[in-house]
């Protein structure tokens, strides 16, 4: 679990309260539970459901990435660690894993963060294999913000248990909030459209602003609704092997966003 107890509904709360259960049946309850959840997310950056997926939906999920992983071995993406491997669109070949970005409580979600109907956003899924290799820099290469300019959604899904040890997400709260991206050049001689950090600077930036840093562990189907616009990483992964499901978000041209980046485009999963 994720160690800022405040802004987490555990399971045993989601239970009491029967909103999980609830996200599945009540379009007017998923829709009020995705407003509390974005809530959340504006003011802080991230929310986390425990168990929305269960033990064996994420078992289904591994084995499609598994499958996929040999089918389309040659479009894979892989770090030069060969720690970090990525199925880019994979819910263009897996009907099991587009379920995952077709999940009517994840429409709502997006349809609300960005103020549109779902046929004005774009997107897809990513799987993510993250396994064990010594000096590897974690998922997404280390420190970043997904995007300097604009805000940028997304739904990351643990497919298997996340220790401190298997490549947690980190995030530091409040960097989502552009006014974050001003202190940092003020305070931490930051450039303005600079979205990768070293280390030393993410030390200094936590060192000199109000940002605490959340680490977030969590049992396997737990789920993280999250603006990638705040500053973040995978923690390099210790041990094992760690998988999940990232769905990605985007504007429609039409609405005046920009839609699939060319360089995704380029790499997705289409045959």
């Amino acid at each position: 679990m994720s160690k800022i107890k405040d802004i987490i509904l555990t399971a045993a709360e989601l239970s009491k309260n029967s909103l999980l259960k609830s996200i599945h049946k009540s379009s007017k309850t998923t829709d009020e539970f995705a407003k509390k959840i974005l809530q959340e997310v504006e003011s802080k950056g991230f929310y986390v459901i425990d168990s929305f997926y269960t033990e064996e939906q994420c078992e289904l999920a591994r084995k499609a990435i598994d499958q996929v992983s040999e089918d389309y071995k040659n479009d894979l993406w892989i770090d030069e660690d060969q720690s970090d491997f990525r199925a880019w669109g994979i819910n263009q070949v897996s009907e099991e894993i587009n379920k995952f970005y077709t999940h009517p409580f994840l429409q709502s979600i997006r349809e609300q963060y960005y103020k549109l109907n779902d046929e004005f956003i774009n997107g897809f899924t990513m799987a993510g294999k993250l396994k064990f290799v010594k000096n590897n820099k974690g998922s997404g290469g280390g420190w970043h913000r997904d995007t300097v300019n604009d805000r940028q959604l997304k739904a990351i899904l643990y497919l298997t248990d996340v220790t401190a040890e298997h490549g947690p997400f980190e995030y530091l709260i409040n960097t989502q909030l552009k006014t974050s991206i001003y202190e940092t050049i003020r305070n931490n001689n930051i450039k303005y459209n600079q979205n990768r950090f070293t280390p030393e600077e993410i030390k200094d930036i936590i060192k000199k602003n109000k940002y605490p840093l959340a680490t977030l562990t969590g049992s396997i189907g737990s789920l993280i609704i999250v603006d990638t616009s705040g500053i973040h990483r995978g923690m390099p992964i210790q041990k094992e092997t760690r998988y999940a499901l990232t769905n990605y978000y985007f504007v429609d041209k039409r609405k005046g966003g920009k839609g699939i980046p060319n360089n995704i485009k380029e790499i997705l999963l289409n045959k």
